[in-house]
């Protein structure tokens, strides 16, 4: 599955229509899979965000929200 995901990341025309089969089909586990891969090569490429970085709280509204914790990294 991994590798299915991973021959999509320079192919963006086709990466959205995947992410949307994806999010359709959320109990498959192949979600979580594609956030994991993608956060893991952001760690990779970008270290002293996660070395040093900090949090910032996101506000999340919608009918969702109150099952939602949102934050973004940052680094100054």
């Amino acid at each position: 599955m991994l590798n299915d995901i991973m021959s999509l990341a320079g192919e963006p025309e086709r990466l959205n229509v995947r992410t949307r089969d994806l999010t359709a089909h959320i109990e498959d586990g192949r979600a979580k899979l594609y956030l994991n891969w993608r956060v893991a090569s952001l760690r990779r490429r970008l270290p002293r965000l996660f070395q040093d970085g900090g949090y910032v709280p996101l506000r999340v509204e919608g009918s969702g929200a109150d099952y939602l914790c949102a934050f973004a990294r940052h680094f100054v």
